[in-house]
C-alpha cells in the first residue's frame, strides 16, 4: 500500500513524509461532522477529527520540526484531512501532543491524545 502523508503545523507549514520514511501510523477515535446552512449566506463544511494519533517516522534532520514544537494541527492521509485534538488554552502549543526521538529505533515518535494527556 502506498501511503501519502502530510503533517500541517499551527503556522500553516506543511511537512510531506514519503512512504519509505513512515515507520508506523495509527489513528483511532475518528469522528466526522458536517454543517450546512442556506441563510443568510450559503455555507457547507465537513470535518474529520482524530482523537488518537501515533506516528513514527525515520529520524532525519528535515523531520526534527516535529520534536521542536508541539503544534501539529492536522494530518492528511491519502488526500483526506484529519484534525487532531488541540488544548484550547494555548494557540501555539498543543499540550495533547508529545514527541521524542527514539535513538534505539532510529525514529521520531509522536502521540497526540487528549485522553493520554489527562
Amino acid at each position: 500500500m502506498v501511503l501519502s502523508l502530510s503533517i500541517f503545523f499551527e503556522n500553516c507549514e506543511e511537512l510531506v513524509i514519503p512512504t519509505d520514511d513512515i515507520a508506523f501510523l495509527h489513528m483511532s477515535d475518528i469522528t466526522e461532522s458536517m454543517t450546512y446552512c442556506t441563510r443568510p449566506n450559503p455555507y457547507h463544511h465537513a470535518n474529520k477529527n482524530v482523537g488518537f494519533l501515533r506516528l513514527s517516522v525515520v529520524d532525519k534532520p528535515d523531520y526534527r520540526r516535529i520534536t521542536t514544537y508541539n503544534d501539529i494541527v492536522c494530518v492528511d492521509v491519502n488526500g483526506v484531512e484529519y484534525s487532531v485534538d488541540w488544548h484550547e488554552e494555548d494557540e501555539y502549543d498543543n499540550r495533547y501532543q508529545s514527541s521524542e526521538i527514539r535513538e534505539d529505533a532510529g525514529h521520531i515518535s509522536v502521540v497526540i491524545s487528549k485522553k493520554e494527556a489527562e
